[in-house]
């Protein structure tokens, strides 16, 4: 009978075989074309969410973030809406959805557009709890930030597919 301390790590090397052998990757940063490598940012709403999430996420796909003499990402909206989805017997609201709506273009360092106005919509519903409202607004809160770092990775992923 095998020890507990060589167990271990035979345990260990058939979990990892376990794990490459079906196609687990961890997610890598998108790789970005030329022309954007060096990018500015600019957002039409000073307090939206979007911008410093697309830097982030532009930094580490290994973008340089600069001022300007560079491809420009010019996020021309940003919006929030929430609606009801389901109200209980008593007329109270149980469900809410809640939708982010993105606008954006992208033109190279020459002004050549190379996405013009593209448009989408997110949403996440969540069930609200009037006798647990702070949790639901967190909730809410954290359904904004996941809304706001999908927006941002499919940003990137549109536009790591554009041609050189």
């Amino acid at each position: 009978m095998l020890n507990r301390p060589k167990l271990a790590p035979i345990l260990l090397l058939v979990a990892l075989l376990s794990v490459n052998g079906c196609g687990f990757q961890l997610r890598q940063a998108t790789p970005l074309p030329l022309t954007v490598k060096r990018i500015q940012v600019e957002q039409a709403d000073p307090l939206g969410l979007l911008s410093r999430q697309i830097e982030r996420e532009l930094v580490q796909a290994g973008a340089q973030l600069v001022q300007s003499d560079a491809a420009l990402l010019r996020i021309q909206s940003e919006r929030f809406d929430r609606r009801v989805l389901a109200v209980d017997e008593r007329a109270r609201v149980s469900e809410y959805e809640l939708e982010l709506r993105i606008s954006y273009s992208l033109s190279d360092a020459s002004g050549k557009e190379l996405l013009s106005n593209e448009e989408f919509a997110l949403s996440r519903d969540y069930a609200f709890d009037e006798l647990a409202a702070i949790g639901a607004s967190q909730e809410e809160a954290l359904i904004r930030e996941e809304l706001t770092r999908d927006a941002a990775r499919r940003v990137l992923q549109r536009i790591s597919r554009i041609a050189e």
